[in-house]
C-alpha cells in the first residue's frame, strides 16, 4: 500500500505496507519512497514524481465530504501554521480572557485579550469562572481557533476563583 507524500510541490510515493499473503507481513522497503526504476529510497528527492493526474484530482473520502485532495493539503498547510503560533506561544502561556458563563464564551465571536487589549490570536485561552460553585463550566479552559472555541480541560473551581481574583477586582 502506499501513501503520496510531499517533495515541495509535486506527489511521490511512500510504501507504508503490504496486504495479502499468509504469515508475518514483509518489512522490506516501508517508509521508503519509490523510484522510477521500481527500487526505493529512503531520500524523497530521489523519488519519482507521481503523475497520475486523476488520482491527484478525485475527491478524498473524509467522512462524506467533497474536499479535493489540494483543498484538504491546504487544510493540512493552515493547521500547521496553526500549531506553530501556538508553540511560539507556548512560552507565554496565560489565560488571555475569562467569561462568566458559557453562553457568554459561545457568544463572543469577536475575543479581546483582556492583557493586551488586542484581538485573542489562535490557541489563546479563556476560561469560564464565576463565584458558583455548582456551575459545571466553571474552571473549562476553552483555545481561540480563529473562528471558535475548542475545549482544552478544566482546572478545579476553586483553583478558578483563586487564580481569577488574583488578577482582576471584580468579574
Amino acid at each position: 500500500i502506499f501513501s503520496l507524500a510531499m517533495d515541495g510541490s509535486r506527489y511521490v510515493q511512500k510504501l507504508t505496507s503490504y496486504v495479502g499473503g499468509s504469515g508475518a507481513a514483509p518489512t522490506a522497503n516501508i517508509g521508503q519512497y519509490l523510484k522510477s526504476d521500481g527500487t526505493f529510497t529512503s531520500v524523497i528527492t530521489e523519488a519519482a514524481t507521481y503523475t497520475n493526474a486523476e488520482a491527484l484530482s478525485s475527491k478524498v473520502d473524509k467522512g462524506g465530504s467533497d474536499k479535493t485532495l489540494k483543498q484538504v493539503e491546504d487544510e493540512i498547510v493552515q493547521l500547521a501554521g496553526e500549531v506553530s503560533i501556538i508553540k511560539e506561544n507556548v512560552s507565554s502561556l496565560s489565560i488571555a480572557c475569562f467569561y462568566l458563563s458559557m453562553a457568554d464564551l459561545q457568544a463572543d465571536d469577536s475575543p479581546i485579550n483582556q492583557n493586551t487589549g488586542e484581538p485573542l490570536l489562535i490557541g489563546e485561552l479563556a476560561a469560564v469562572s464565576n463565584d458558583n460553585i455548582d456551575d459545571l463550566d466553571n474552571g473549562k479552559i476553552y483555545a481561540w481557533t480563529g473562528s471558535g472555541w475548542k475545549y482544552m480541560g478544566k482546572i478545579d473551581a476553586i483553583t478558578s476563583m483563586d487564580f481569577t481574583n488574583i488578577f482582576f477586582d471584580t468579574i
